[in-house]
């Protein structure tokens, strides 16, 4: 069966670099937060308009956004099938990044 969501090039280098990073210092940690971000995905394919809008960060209704562990799912609920757009760690300066990843989707 296919999966109900899709990531973008930049998000599935988000959730490798993310993954990579943990498992430096700990790998079964590594492989927990993949398997929390997946769920946290399929979660938001099954139901889309679970997350919320973030006009702070973006004056559009095009993404919305959902919090994982320490991490900011950017996604779009009108893409087939749900399309992860990023997944940026809590402590990054969304608000720079946000508006280029939006360009390329």
């Amino acid at each position: 069966m296919p999966l109900a969501f899709d990531l973008t090039e930049e998000a599935t280098a988000d959730l490798e670099e993310i993954v990579g990073y943990i498992a430096v210092e700990n790998q079964r940690a590594a492989l927990r937060i993949a398997d929390e971000l997946e769920s946290a995905f399929q979660f938001l394919a099954d139901w889309p308009f679970a997350g919320h809008l973030r006009q702070d960060l973006i004056d559009s209704d095009l993404v919305r956004f959902w919090l994982s562990s320490r991490y900011l799912i950017v996604y779009s609920p009108f893409k087939t099938p749900l399309l992860i757009v990023a997944v940026f760690h809590g402590s990054r300066d969304i608000a720079e990044h946000l508006p280029r990843r939006l360009e390329t989707f």
